[in-house]
């Protein structure tokens, strides 16, 4: 078990280090374009605006919303 686990955070760390570095390299290039430089600087803090919930049609979303509100039994 403790060696499972010490092959999974080394893993992690692994993954982690080659996504920074990744993520670095790309700023690196787009130095000379700042408007793609910040969309993806925002983009890495979490800042993106489009979101799943955007990607639900609203029809969908009363219809889910309907079906719970006019549920009459509460299931536990």
């Amino acid at each position: 078990m403790n060696k499972q686990k010490k092959k999974y955070k080394s893993t992690i760390y692994t993954n982690k280090r080659k996504w920074e570095e990744e993520n670095f390299r790309t700023l690196e290039t787009l130095t000379k374009n700042p408007t793609l430089f910040w969309k993806h600087l925002k983009f890495l803090r979490g800042k993106v605006k489009s979101s799943p919930a955007d990607t639900i049609p609203p029809e969908k979303w009363v219809e889910h919303f309907s079906k719970l509100f006019n549920k009459t039994e509460l299931t536990l």
